[in-house]
């Protein structure tokens, strides 16, 4: 292995015995071989830190988290211990496509030193396709990537980063999600993302943060939610006016969003007020009047509501409905 390999693979484990097994099958299946695997264990209490060990690779790294710190420090930790030029973001329900590496080696021998974030596409186990709106052709800054991800859907992508983005940028380590930091990321530099498909993303794992229903996500919810309400506080305050201008409706979710979190933290009045925002922006909007009315009668009847499946099932039909899927 190469001193400094082309890329540093970082993946976040957490109690993903289901399927980290398949995602390091699919890195060490590449036939392109300048990199290193980090693997992070964030603190699993089922088999998952086993499966990996049983790997004799030199490629491989283990790190240990004594007990668990949130998917976001588990990626701090590895990319902090890489030494790759390009840290490649994988998580565990993820599987690189044959050639992955290859076709990103190639973009990376192709990208200007302005560019910091290359990638591709992924195809979903049940056929669809991440993004769900196509990003633009080429390289695009930080009002190109704004009106990109204004729009409805995941524009999850297969993500590699220069090494040098994490000098003045890191993963958030205080139980954060990902959300601000891309937004810092994509201020600072350039994306390029092709629109190759190279990755597979399977959905059924049962602790997805997006679908699990158990007590135990709930409680994880709750904790989280102030954290993830000043997330959005603090993108909106630092780039609202460009929100405005180029993602009004990514806007909007971000507002209503923040509401929905305050209530989940038992924060009534905080909740009200950014709820009250969102209404003076879209008075139609009767359903968010509705989760308002709900957030009043605290956070664990407010999680149940937004977890219960048939407002998912609906929230999805409506969804699908927007996007013309």
């Amino acid at each position: 292995m190469d001193d400094q390999p082309l890329f540093s693979i970082v993946i976040p484990v957490w109690n993903r015995a289901d399927c980290i097994d398949r995602c390091i099958k699919s890195v060490l299946a590449q036939e392109f071989k300048s990199y290193e695997v980090i693997v992070v264990d964030d603190g699993s209490d089922d088999e998952s830190l086993e499966i990996v060990e049983r790997y004799p690779n030199r490629r491989i790294k283990i790190i240990r988290h004594s007990v668990n710190m949130g998917v976001c420090a588990a990626r701090h930790t590895g990319t902090a211990a890489s030494c790759g030029e390009w840290i490649v973001s994988l998580d565990t329900d993820i599987e690189l496509l044959p050639g992955a590496l290859q076709f990103l080696a190639n973009m990376a021998k192709q990208t200007d030193r302005e560019v910091g974030v290359i990638g591709g596409c992924c195809r979903t186990d049940k056929g669809e396709i991440w993004p769900y709106k196509l990003p633009p052709e080429g390289p695009f800054g930080f009002r190109d990537f704004l009106i990109w991800k204004d729009s409805r859907g995941p524009t999850d992508f297969s993500p590699a980063r220069r090494c040098q983005v994490f000098e003045k940028i890191q993963w958030p380590t205080d139980r954060r999600l990902e959300n601000q930091f891309h937004f810092r990321v994509a201020k600072a530099w350039k994306h390029w993302i092709s629109r190759e498909v190279i990755a597979l993303a399977h959905t059924n794992s049962p602790n997805r943060w997006t679908t699990d229903t158990s007590e135990r996500a709930r409680k994880r919810k709750m904790q989280m939610a102030p954290l993830l309400a000043l997330d959005n506080k603090e993108i909106i305050d630092s780039y609202g006016s460009e929100l405005k201008k180029y993602a009004p409706r990514l806007y909007w979710d971000l507002i209503v969003n923040t509401s929905l979190r305050y209530f989940q933290a038992g924060m009534v009045k905080k909740g009200c007020t950014y709820g009250t925002k969102a209404l003076l922006l879209k008075p139609w909007a009767l359903y968010l009047l509705a989760l308002m009315l709900f957030g009043l009668l605290g956070p664990e009847k407010m999680l149940r509501l937004r977890t219960n499946p048939f407002i998912q099932w609906a929230h999805k039909k409506i969804q699908s409905m927007i996007l013309g899927k």
